[in-house]
């Protein structure tokens, strides 16, 4: 939608990128959520549209050219609000979470990540979550990346891995603490985490590795580890 041009706006030219993006993307039930920790969460709710309209862009000429063609209005903020278990649990509301760095589908649910804690949705509901439904990293760097592994979180850091066990129930952050994986072989973003059925791949300051039981890490890119020498 922001590069519809109109009688006293020429958008023709496209907007250059940051070099550093802070974006990431999450499929969840058929809806893409985008992130940025600086911008809070957005939802992307795609439809077919019935018929085909056109728009031409002229700048030779002030011709009151037509708005509102674009899907902008299917891009929407996504505030927190109480659920159905408002009655036995306070519920996060507004723009509660903020500089959230990562997100991934976990047992139903999306988890969050802000710089240390990671809280997760009512199953189903993404805009639902129980003021107390989240657990704490431990570590001394800021969480960098989620993904669900046998119904298991693995929580990353730059340096570090860690598994979380949940517990049962409506909230499942009672499960047992953070347990460390490594301290050496973190991810470097949620972009670089890749969920292949069984097994959980990330890409790491040293290398590319991956575990299909959170416990043993074995390395897949040891033959071009040379690529990753500085």
């Amino acid at each position: 939608g922001c590069y519809e041009s109109g009688y006293d706006r020429d958008n023709s030219s496209f907007i250059a990128g940051r070099d550093d993006p802070e974006w990431f993307f999450q499929v969840y039930q058929d809806n893409l959520y985008f992130v940025a920790p600086s911008q809070g969460i957005y939802v992307y709710q795609p439809v077919d549209f019935k018929e085909l309209r056109y728009q031409q862009i002229e700048t030779s000429e002030n011709f009151d050219w037509a708005r509102g063609y674009s899907e902008s209005t299917l891009i929407k903020r996504l505030d927190f609000f109480p659920g159905i278990y408002r009655d036995g649990f306070v519920y996060a509301e507004g723009s509660a979470l903020t500089k959230i760095s990562s997100a991934c589908v976990f047992r139903d649910r999306l988890a969050f990540a802000t710089e240390h804690e990671v809280f997760f949705s009512d199953p189903g509901r993404p805009s639902n979550i129980i003021a107390m439904n989240f657990i704490f990293c431990p570590s001394a760097n800021k969480i960098t990346a989620l993904g669900e592994l046998r119904g298991n979180l693995l929580v990353f850091t730059d340096h570090e891995v860690y598994l979380y066990i949940p517990s049962e129930g409506t909230v499942i952050s009672r499960g047992r603490p953070l347990v460390s994986v490594s301290n050496n072989l973190g991810c470097i973003g949620s972009s670089s985490v890749l969920n292949a059925g069984n097994r959980i791949i990330w890409v790491s300051h040293t290398g590319v590795f991956s575990t299909s039981d959170g416990s043993s890490i074995s390395e897949m890119s040891k033959d071009i580890r040379s690529f990753w020498k500085t």
